[in-house]
């Protein structure tokens, strides 16, 4: 029998990936980019 999923992936390896793509900001006074990482810090990183 196979187990049914909702609309949420099934692998926590897809979430690591794509939730790091989703906190990277531009910084439009500094033209870097800001990377916000999940824990809260921020941390610059030149264009």
């Amino acid at each position: 029998m196979e187990r049914t999923t909702g609309v949420e992936p099934a692998s926590k390896a897809w979430e690591a990936f794509i939730l790091p793509m989703n906190y990277v900001r531009m910084c439009a006074s500094t033209h870097e980019r800001q990377v916000y990482h999940l824990c809260g810090t921020l941390r610059h990183v030149p264009v």
